[in-house]
């Protein structure tokens, strides 16, 4: 290997014996990158300990920022101590968009970047909030057992615009047993277009 140098900047690039250039690349996805060089990647969770016979509110996330989409990267799901027979036409989970809530507590998403000091521009809320306003349900899943957990990955494919939310509904038959919805999600400034 040789090293090849501009000479006014005297910045060198190493040549092999062909005449190729050296490279060191990496590669990583987007959450990672935003995590490691933004501080941008957070996780937030949902938790019901009170299932009743009905849909409900186990994660509701509303994207705040004026200026930065919300990117679903990962959903997991599960219930534990689920009394209804699992697996059932009415016991599912629903994956919400649009939807608004009232009530519930809040729950603030913690940053994957333990270096950064950067919070999520997002309102996340749990503890079985009431829906408001119907959204558009974009997936439904069906669990085969309690206890399972179910992980969906959206590879980027889940954005969220200013004011856009995810809800994240469980339906059952049972009256006894927890959900809980973990998220992870990444802020991204608005692309254009």
């Amino acid at each position: 290997m040789s090293i090849v140098r501009d000479p006014v900047t005297n910045r060198g690039q190493l040549v092999n014996k062909e005449g190729l250039a050296g490279v060191h690349a990496r590669s990583a996805s987007l959450a990672h990158w935003y995590s490691e060089v933004k501080g941008q990647t957070y996780g937030v969770f949902g938790i019901s300990d009170t299932l009743t016979a009905a849909a409900q509110v186990i994660l509701h996330i509303t994207n705040t920022s004026v200026d930065k989409s919300m990117v679903i990267t990962d959903i997991q799901m599960q219930t534990i101590g689920e009394a209804g027979t699992i697996p059932a036409a009415g016991m599912y989970w629903g994956l919400v968009l649009g939807a608004s809530i009232t009530g519930g507590t809040a729950k603030v998403p913690t940053n994957l970047n333990s270096n950064s000091g950067n919070k999520a521009e997002v309102t996340a809320t749990h503890s079985t909030p009431t829906v408001a306003v119907a959204g558009e349900e974009a997936f439904r899943i069906y669990p085969k057992l309690d206890g399972e957990i179910i992980k969906e990955s959206f590879q980027e494919g889940m954005v969220l615009g200013p004011n856009g939310s995810l809800c994240v509904l469980y339906t059952t038959t049972g009256s006894a047993g927890i959900a809980v919805c973990n998220a992870e999600f990444y802020m991204q400034p608005l692309l254009a277009g």
